[in-house]
């Protein structure tokens, strides 16, 4: 194993600090949306005694203390979202409930991406469904990407922490920035589309693996207004170039799925529901005809 430098507040305090940047660089989010420490740190915003009673060592804090967090908690890569420390208050009852059980998986949002205790130099980030979990050791300069894209090694004998692979802080984060470079990762912001007719359609805001459906056309929008090149990159026209195609390929997932009926109906020889399907087909298209043609 390649030899991982020591572990360092102020790089990992950095390496967020650019990830954040690099979404807002992306359209994803305005810059106001990040919250950067005061030259002292956050303070009495970080609940020190509530981690300490978690078994979160000073160095723990002192990280906690010094990190950027976001003002609304959007996610920051696929399924995954940041735990927002700022501002977190624990109640009285806290110490009683980490006495019956230590386990930091039980709070919401959880604490931790697994039931046993973790050694005290050890924090997590973030959490999700289906989330890369960024667990740092702050004692030995590590993160556990933590989650379904990463390969588990060990045996099950071992802590939980050691079935994933650690990767220096460092050239983890810059890993993840190169995929944002290299559109791997592509993030879209939420988007309200008042239709011609009336109604609304919604998308979240989302962070997508290149190749995935609602994207396969957006890799080259970015990369035709100028990405991943900062001074010229047209922003404000990407995006909304971007969300016309999002939405254009939820839209029409309903061909599909009026499609699939169709097939089925006619597995099951069940005519009146092929005809029913039929007729939602030539709806769905004339519609999206109406808003996009």
């Amino acid at each position: 194993m390649e030899e991982i430098p020591a572990y360092d507040r102020d790089v990992l305090v950095r390496c967020l600090t650019r990830h954040y940047e690099t979404l807002v660089r992306m359209g994803y989010m305005e810059d106001s949306n990040i919250q950067r420490p005061p030259p002292g740190g956050w303070g009495d915003q970080i609940d020190a005694k509530s981690l300490r009673i978690m078994g979160r060592n000073e160095t723990v804090i002192d990280l906690l203390r010094h990190l950027p967090y976001l003002q609304k908690d959007y996610p920051i890569m696929p399924d995954t979202e940041p735990i927002q420390y700022l501002g977190m208050m624990w109640d009285d009852t806290l110490a009683d409930k980490i006495a019956v059980n230590k386990s930091l998986s039980k709070f919401y949002p959880p604490l931790m991406p697994f039931d046993d205790e973790p050694e005290p130099g050890m924090i997590c980030l973030t959490y999700g469904r289906g989330s890369t979990d960024w667990l740092i050791d702050t004692k030995k300069g590590y993160v556990y990407p933590c989650g379904t894209h990463w390969e588990v090694q060990r045996t099950q004998e071992d802590p939980p922490w050691l079935w994933y692979n650690p990767v220096a802080i460092e050239k983890y984060f810059n890993e993840m920035h190169h995929k944002f470079l290299s559109l791997d990762l592509i993030p879209l912001p939420g988007v309200i589309h008042q239709r011609k007719r009336g109604d609304q359609d919604m998308l979240e805001h989302e962070i997508f693996e290149d190749g995935e459906e609602q994207i396969r056309p957006v890799k080259r929008i970015f990369q035709d207004h100028g990405w991943p090149n900062f001074e010229t990159f047209s922003k404000e026209e990407c995006i909304k170039a971007a969300n016309i195609a999002r939405l254009q390929v939820v839209e029409k997932w309903t061909f599909r799925w009026a499609e699939d009926d169709i097939i089925k109906a006619e597995a099951c020889g069940d005519m009146i529901e092929k005809e029913e399907a039929q007729l939602r087909l030539k709806k769905a298209r004339i519609e999206y005809a109406r808003e996009w043609e």
